[in-house]
């Protein structure tokens, strides 16, 4: 039995801690799947669920930019390798 029902979709805030929506729900096991305001996931099991603090809170209007805005490290081309023709006929020979 939950504390408060989590419904995939809704909103929920942990006052003065952070936002999150509930993403999944897994009848089998029970666990929550979670995705915070910045696009960090989590599972939690029933257990965590009901200890939190939770408020329903309506969807963030501008939650999905954030995920688009998360910087990431630029991926760095060391070498590029194109294929001769010899290299395919070594393939040939492989079993």
């Amino acid at each position: 039995m939950f504390k408060h029902t989590p419904k995939v979709g809704q909103w929920y805030s942990i006052p003065g801690i952070d936002e999150f929506e509930v993403t999944a729900l897994n009848e089998n096991s029970g666990d929550i799947d979670i995705q915070y305001y910045d696009g960090v996931t989590e599972k939690l099991d029933k257990e965590s669920w009901n200890s939190l603090e939770l408020n329903r809170m309506p969807t963030p209007q501008d939650w999905s930019q954030l995920v688009n805005e998360i910087k990431s490290e630029p991926i760095e081309v060391i070498e590029e390798f194109i294929m001769e023709e010899e290299d395919f006929a070594i393939m040939d020979n492989v079993e």
